[in-house]
């Protein structure tokens, strides 16, 4: 008995369902256009290596006008140079973050910097986090002696790109913690050099981080010192400092670098694509998504990726556009990262959706990052720096005339207060009281009447910082 599934069919069954009539159709136009479709493949081909060789041309173009520029092409070349034992910070970093509190003791460190004095929630006495502090002292000593040494370099994997870790970055943020509590209780035993003296341990630790040259590294060094920042107003008002601390405090602060560091990690961003890039080529922007994002379920992800070496000829010459979209791209990024908030946010809006308007680019719609709300944060902290050296001269401007100024303009030159990155003119100033409060008024260019994050937030969990409106404000009563 003949199987039915099989009659005519062989290895392909459903091919019997297709009348006779019409399988003498497609020999009879086979026939017809045989010669046609040959000559339209040949042609195909043909065009297909063109374009190709075009795209490539092009894509080396742009990869020359980096070389061209001095700038680097692959993860590798921006790793930090080796150090000598003898002179690296990260040894000793090393050793302190091994002793840093843990449970309950972090706990009261982070509620004691973060609660304020008289607040709504009970604060940690002095007398706990003192005690913490003490049992503590050898870690605070390692830190301000690693914070003094000229170079860090931690051991990180640079080789491997976007799967690279830096967990010593978070150990920073909790050694930032333990820094502040202490700065804050010497300011509470009077002693206003010792505080300011630990704040500046964290000034030269955050340096130590900014020169990993990548955008984790610049955003941890603006969380430690929006956590320096948010202490600063408490010190300044428990233990005043004489002019010459607040001078030589004001002066380390003048000598933080933050776009340079930032341009940097930018040009690092540029190299991870790349290789990010490389990654694609060789095993499938399936399995690129898959090592970048992880998004994508394991058995599909080697389904595609299996599919990639027919799908990968077709493509070249698209993936090389797609190549040629990003740098192109990243190079505005870059000379944009030269240039503060004020004086390039009219320029992002005009980049944010380049490369998702690009039907070929896939890649680099998955590489692009939100870089408008990474200025955002980066020139965050160069606010939070003009604000809080702008306090520094109007205590020293306190001690000398008994007062604070009416306005910035009295502080004299020997006290540059810089403008406000956002908006590009000078912090806002009010005298209130005996005291005063001087703003920036932040990435929404909005004058919010000083409002700060934490009191923007405030009944709102959930909600991401992009919605909230807010300044970035100093307060002193006295």
């Amino acid at each position: 008995m003949t199987d039915p599934q099989h009659e005519n069919g062989g290895a392909f069954p459903t091919l019997t369902l297709l009348p006779r009539s019409v399988w003498r159709g497609i020999r009879w136009l086979w026939r017809k256009t045989w010669r046609f479709s040959i000559a339209l493949l040949i042609l195909l081909i043909i065009a297909h290596i063109i374009f190709n060789f075009t795209a490539g041309r092009r894509l080396e173009a742009e990869l020359a006008r980096i070389r061209g520029a001095g700038d680097p092409l692959t993860v590798s070349e921006v790793a930090p140079p080796p150090v000598p034992d003898s002179e690296n910070a990260a040894l000793v970093y090393q050793q302190a973050f091994e002793g840093l509190p843990a449970d309950e003791d972090n706990e009261i460190i982070a509620d004691f910097i973060s609660l304020p004095e008289h607040g709504e929630y009970p604060r940690p006495t002095l007398a706990q986090v003192e005690e913490i502090l003490a049992a503590h002292e050898k870690e605070l000593q390692l830190l301000e002696e690693a914070s003094l040494m000229p170079a860090a370099r931690f051991p990180v994997k640079w080789e491997v790109g976007f799967a690279a870790i830096f967990p010593h970055l978070a150990k920073m943020r909790g050694a930032t913690r333990l820094l502040c509590a202490k700065a804050l209780a010497e300011a509470h035993r009077g002693h206003s050099g010792e505080a300011l003296e630990s704040l500046a341990v964290i000034v030269r630790m955050g340096n130590h981080a900014a020169t990993e040259p990548t955008i984790v590294a610049q955003l941890v060094r603006a969380a430690m010192m929006g956590i320096l920042f948010a202490s600063l107003p408490e010190i300044l008002a428990t233990a005043p400092p004489t002019a010459a601390e607040s001078r030589a405090f004001y002066d380390l602060l003048d000598e933080v670098d933050v776009i340079n560091p930032y341009v940097t990690a930018m040009k690092t961003e540029r190299c991870n694509g790349l290789w990010a890039f490389d990654l694609v080529r060789r095993d499938g922007v399936f399995s690129a998504i898959q090592e970048i994002h992880q998004r994508l379920p394991r058995a599909a992800e080697r389904a595609l990726t299996r599919a990639w070496p027919v799908i990968r000829p077709v493509w070249e010459p698209l993936l090389k556009l797609d190549k040629i979209r990003y740098l192109q791209t990243m190079a505005q990024i870059v000379k944009l990262s030269h240039k503060t908030y004020a004086q390039s946010r009219d320029d992002y809006p005009q980049l944010k959706e380049q490369p998702q308007q690009v039907w070929y680019a896939p890649v680099s719609s998955m590489l692009s990052p939100v870089y408008p709300r990474l200025h955002g944060k980066r020139d965050g902290l160069l606010a939070e720096l003009r604000v809080a050296q702008a306090a520094l001269a109007l205590r020293a401007y306190q001690i000398e005339h008994g007062e604070y100024p009416d306005s910035l303009e009295q502080i004299g030159e020997r006290w540059e207060i810089e403008k406000d990155p956002f908006t590009g003119k000078p912090l806002v100033y009010q005298r209130v009281g005996d005291g005063y409060f001087i703003y920036s008024l932040g990435p929404d260019l909005t004058d919010n009447k000083g409002i700060d994050l934490r009191t923007a937030r405030q009944g709102k969990a959930g909600i991401p910082s992009t919605e909230f409106t807010y300044d970035i404000p100093l307060r002193m009563s006295r």
